[in-house]
């Protein structure tokens, strides 16, 4: 987990020799208070649990003295790849652009991390002459709903897409879900 904050500006440092005292705790295991004194504005506590929250604060220090402790703020050790893939991906309402897409949401523990999005895979058009740009090869759906559902616009007409599905934290994408294939319908 790397803590870090806004170092004080020459300014503000009152005094010789500026350092930081920093402390943290994992929150609701009633361990008490570690610290570490450090010269630099950010620390990294190592041998955490994967994404658990820690309360956290630090305090300026110099040769004359210490000024205040900063509030206790929540910071997350770090995330770990999503181990459970999307399940039940469909397809439903497909027209000539666009399509409804629906799946069964992962459990909110196997993210291991902070839930970002559900992104959306490959497409392969009908149209040899026809070349489909990086940007509408993926999308992402924010959903925390029961029944995730979402609506793929902005396809391209008379194509054929196979698409899949990850569930995605702040640092990894998860292995994709079963992959589906529909067809667009003729149109402009």
């Amino acid at each position: 987990m790397e803590i870090s904050w806004e170092p004080l500006s020459n300014l503000e440092r009152n005094g010789p020799n500026l350092r930081y005292s920093v402390w943290w705790r994992r929150q609701g295991a009633g361990e008490g208070w570690s610290n570490v004194t450090t010269a630099g504005a950010k620390h990294t506590v190592h041998d955490t649990d994967t994404y658990v929250p820690y309360d956290i604060k630090v305090q300026a220090r110099n040769d004359f003295g210490h000024g205040p402790e900063s509030n206790v703020v929540t910071g997350y050790s770090g995330e770990d790849k999503p181990v459970d893939p999307p399940i039940d991906l469909r397809v439903s309402k497909v027209d000539s652009t666009s399509a409804n897409i629906h799946w069964t949401p992962v459990d909110p523990t196997s993210i291991l991390g902070e839930f970002k999005d559900c992104t959306t895979g490959a497409e392969a058009s009908l149209l040899k002459v026809l070349r489909v740009s990086q940007e509408q090869r993926t999308k992402g759906f924010y959903s925390t709903a029961q029944r995730p559902s979402g609506v793929l616009g902005d396809l391209v007409p008379y194509s054929l897409y196979r698409m899949h599905l990850v569930v995605a934290n702040h640092a990894y994408e998860g292995p994709p879900s079963n992959t589906v294939e529909f067809r667009t319908k003729e149109g402009a």
